[in-house]
């Protein structure tokens, strides 16, 4: 039979190694720096090195009882880290894995690397947008994040983030008449009512909506001019669901995460290279064509289409 993968979310490399593998490093140089693929073993923060790792201790006793343990009791056999180190199924050079299928280039260029001889497909989120430009829009969305920062971060987010929202405004020539602010679903209450007191007290001339937590961006990216948060998949999601929906990524707003781990975050819209999200980068200038609709293929690879083909 054939095993076809199918990757939607974004790589969770560190910038770094990013960066590194888009200036074509060697992938097995990349991987042995990093650890299960998320953090640099030998570039941790202060921050980082001041607390106790008790999630990530805790996390490796749960994976080692659901390898060992539960392997044994269940298949009479032990489930071991492989050559890649990946904490995944995907981690071993021997593989039998036919295809794999995901919507960015990064992950396209990581997966080739590490399996050369593996068909990997780039495709397109199937949508149902009816929009035909944005006239008659007149509502920006922000996500929000679910990382909880100390509050010295806050507030420096908070100075950032009134920054690059008259940025938009500014941009999208004063068209923007409502802000609504959409929390991350695993985002603390309190910090969204924080951040909720913040847009009203700045922008006074806009009103200001909190939405459900729980509604899925998708479907509700048609509402909306423009868009905009930290770089995740969210962002992404939007720019696929709506043909006419300006998307652009803030640095300001995702760099303290890698900070945090021990990167400087300056250039964390590495992770949205090679999409159609734009950029405000860390010190307030633009990526080129950030504010710019290209306009979208009526013909074009998805997942399903490809998967049809595959099983046909």
């Amino acid at each position: 039979c054939k095993l076809l993968i199918y990757q939607p979310d974004m790589l969770t490399l560190p910038i770094t190694s990013i960066k590194e593998l888009y200036n074509n490093t060697p992938i097995n140089k990349i991987i042995t720096k990093i650890h299960k693929s998320r953090q640099l073993k030998s570039n941790k923060s202060k921050l980082y090195k001041k607390k106790k790792n008790l999630f990530g201790l805790l996390n490796n006793k749960i994976d080692l009882f659901d390898r060992i343990i539960l392997g044994k009791i269940f298949f009479k056999k032990k489930f071991g880290y492989r050559e890649l180190d990946l904490n995944t199924w995907m981690d071993t050079k021997n593989t039998k894995i036919h295809t794999i299928f995901t919507y960015f280039k990064t992950l396209k260029i990581y997966w080739e690397k590490i399996y050369p001889k593996v068909d990997v497909k780039l495709v397109s989120k199937e949508n149902s947008c009816n929009c035909k430009s944005l006239n008659n829009k007149n509502k920006l969305l922000l996500l929000g994040d679910d990382i909880q920062f100390s509050e010295n971060i806050r507030r420096k987010n908070f100075i950032s983030l009134k920054r690059d929202l008259n940025i938009i405004l500014t941009k999208t020539k004063n068209n923007i008449l409502q802000i609504d602010f959409k929390p991350h679903p695993g985002s603390n209450d309190l910090d969204n009512l924080e951040l909720m007191k913040f847009l009203k007290k700045e922008f006074k001339n806009f009103k200001i909506n909190l939405l459900n937590k729980s509604i899925s961006p998708e479907k509700i990216s048609c509402n909306y001019m423009f868009a905009t948060g930290a770089f995740g998949t969210g962002l992404f999601k939007i720019k696929q669901a709506c043909n006419y929906c300006i998307v652009v990524g803030l640095t300001s707003q995702s760099k303290y995460y890698y900070i945090m781990n021990g990167e400087d975050g300056k250039n964390c819209w590495l992770k949205v290279k090679n999409t159609d999200i734009g950029v405000i980068k860390d010190d307030g200038s633009i990526l080129k064509n950030s504010f710019k609709i290209k306009k979208r293929k009526r013909y074009f690879i998805t997942f399903f289409s490809q998967l049809k083909k595959h099983l046909a």
